[in-house]
């Protein structure tokens, strides 16, 4: 991993240094897009939902109400990240909720294992947190997650945003 070969350097070299205070880990950690769709992504997610299933698929059936429109799997294998896009009739709305699950684990995870990496080298002095960003929009994220992993959460606010519906600016 690079992300644990930079964070490692940076640990060791400021991790005692009085002049730094903290650490933030990424900067608004969210996907470039909502989500990741790749094929690597939907290895992750069906090992993901084998272990949330207990490895029995009768189970994530059940759960996901496929006997309806046939939508029943015969293993983990078959089951592809919920694509609203690419499916006609729409996804699943159990597993579209799975892949949001999923996703928000994924990206807690890599908060969780920079943490791990800071902790190793790094003064009991300097906090460590990261900051988040409209997270109420960006369903992936869930901050909460990370609770126990950072010393705080901060959020970034940026008064003049499109994403609020103040194209202007007006906040008034």
């Amino acid at each position: 991993y690079y992300v644990e070969k930079i964070v490692t350097q940076l640990a060791k070299r400021y991790g005692n240094d009085e002049r730094i205070w903290g650490w933030q880990l990424d900067n608004e950690p969210h996907y470039g897009t909502l989500y990741d769709y790749s094929s690597a992504q939907e290895k992750e997610f069906q090992i993901w939902l084998r272990e949330r299933y207990d490895n029995s698929i009768d189970q994530l059936n059940h759960s996901w109400g496929t006997a309806f429109w046939s939508q029943v799997y015969n293993n983990f294998m078959q089951i592809q990240i919920p694509n609203a896009k690419e499916a006609p009739q729409g996804a699943n709305p159990h597993g579209l909720l799975d892949f949001q699950r999923f996703t928000a684990d994924q990206l807690a995870e890599a908060l969780r294992f920079q943490a791990g990496v800071l902790e190793q080298y790094i003064s009991d002095e300097q906090w460590i947190t990261t900051n988040y960003a409209y997270f109420k929009f960006l369903p992936p994220v869930d901050i909460f997650r990370n609770q126990h992993d950072l010393d705080f959460a901060s959020h970034t606010m940026y008064l003049l945003s499109t994403a609020l519906n103040y194209p202007e600016g007006n906040l008034a």
